[in-house]
């Protein structure tokens, strides 16, 4: 309810001033129009500073997008440099611990067979000699 209130109270105050001016205005024409021009000069006056300000603030900003992308590509290909080097680098130790490996696997001897393997084959027990088993008395193999 106090929003309504509110909402009339502002209502009245803007047509009170409405009714105001438009009587004041047909009181004094001079008045008016000596207003209109001088609020028109200084509405110029200040848009041209406002564009002279806007036209240098953006000069300034431009100026420095530049600096800052020339700056970035500056960094930018240092450290394109400096990841190209490491790369390199890192290649060529792959590249010596391969050759290290290969190197010393060719001078080792491998040896495939494992001892548990060597027992079971032993030329020994190809001819061993076998032993029977004989049925035991009164079981029913007899």
């Amino acid at each position: 309810m106090s929003k309504l209130w509110a909402f009339i109270g502002v209502a009245a105050a803007i047509g009170t001033g409405y009714i105001l001016g438009k009587k004041l205005m047909e009181e004094n024409p001079e008045l008016v129009s000596d207003v209109k021009e001088n609020c028109t000069e200084k509405f110029r006056t200040a848009s041209e500073y406002c564009a002279d300000a806007v036209k240098t603030g953006s000069e300034k900003l431009s100026k420095n997008i530049t600096k800052i992308v020339e700056t970035g590509k500056e960094k930018g290909s240092d450290f394109a440099k400096k990841a190209k080097s490491a790369t390199t680098e890192f290649k060529d130790e792959l590249n010596g611990l391969k050759e290290k490996i290969v190197s010393s696997g060719k001078g080792a001897e491998v040896d495939f067979y494992d001892e548990e393997e060597e027992e079971i084959f032993a030329p020994e027990d190809e001819f061993a000699e076998e032993v029977l088993e004989e049925p035991e008395e009164g079981s029913e193999a007899l």
